[in-house]
């Protein structure tokens, strides 16, 4: 009796084989191959952020044996996957959508496909990382946008992409680039304001670029700056982006003042440029830079010199 609770003991101590953890893919251009070799069969292509049984894993750890949600099984590299699990799938995405932003050049297949796993996942994420996760949204679709260029596109994947989303772009033809429409952003920091993130949704949007140029014409320059940086520091005064937003307006300033300045206007909109002005200054008055003093002299300067 002894001997055999021990032997049962013993038996029960063994290596036992823990369970194996889902994966997610975590790359783009993923395959799912028929052995664990980068030569063997291709059984399917497996985009972003696709949920993957975990079956077997080989003996060196390289490689799964997984099952695709559509029951297809086969091998899968693991550097290419991330362990997944729904307790802690919010932080599991969020590091998946960081890291491929974070890529310097990412081709329009990897932007788009960045983009749809986003647009697919972020209506799941509940609560305060709802913000973060729609500014992602926005995020991607702008880089999906990054190796687009002309008003027509010459590549009909690109053809198709801006037809799809149109009403969320915008070309800028000095660029020759489409945009995501900056009142987007805007949007979504008034959907989120009082969250953290909201800040960081209100200094994209006035960073993301806004169609047309002013070519050196004062009312239309500072017309882009309420609506972008002024824009920005209305609503984050002591924002975390802040001595930046000053830094960009101050830079305008101190171009349009310098002797032989480039920049022009017509008399007959002297009423126009006070009131940007004006509405700069207020601005500018709730900030806490150390810079606000010499920047509300530039401004009336530029008054004085350009709206008599």
């Amino acid at each position: 009796m002894i001997a055999t609770v021990i032997l049962s003991s013993l038996l029960s101590a063994g290596p036992q084989k823990a369970p194996f953890v889902d994966r997610i893919v975590a790359a783009t251009n993923v395959r799912l191959r028929s052995e664990p070799q980068t030569n063997a069969a291709i059984l399917a292509g497996l985009s972003l952020g696709t949920v993957l049984t975990s079956l077997e894993v080989s003996a060196d750890g390289t490689w799964y044996r997984v099952r695709t949600p559509d029951g297809m099984s086969g091998w899968v590299l693991a550097a290419l996957t991330r362990p997944f699990s729904d307790r802690e799938s919010t932080d599991v995405y969020r590091g998946i959508i960081e890291s491929r932003l974070k890529t310097d050049i990412l081709s329009f297949p990897e932007a788009s496909e960045l983009f749809q796993f986003v647009d697919r996942i972020a209506p799941q994420v509940q609560g305060p990382a709802r913000a973060e996760f729609d500014l992602f949204r926005l995020r991607a679709l702008g880089r999906s946008l990054d190796q687009i260029m002309g008003y027509e596109p010459t590549e009909p994947a690109h053809r198709d992409w801006i037809k799809k989303y149109e009403q969320y772009v915008v070309y800028s033809e000095p660029a020759g680039q489409w945009l995501v429409r900056a009142e987007l952003y805007w949007e979504l920091e008034v959907q989120h304001r009082g969250n953290p993130v909201a800040d960081e949704i209100a200094w994209q949007a006035a960073t993301t670029g806004l169609p047309g140029e002013c070519e050196g014409y004062i009312p239309c320059h500072l017309a882009i700056v309420l609506l972008t940086d002024g824009r920005y520091l209305d609503r984050y005064p002591f924002g975390s982006h802040a001595a930046e937003a000053v830094q960009r307006i101050d830079d305008l300033l101190l171009d349009v003042v310098k002797p032989n300045t480039p920049y022009f206007m017509d008399a007959k909109e002297a009423a126009e440029l006070r009131l940007s002005l004006e509405n700069l200054a207020q601005i500018l008055g709730r900030s806490s830079s150390p810079k606000k003093t010499d920047m509300l002299a530039r401004l009336k300067q530029i008054e004085q010199t350009f709206a008599k």
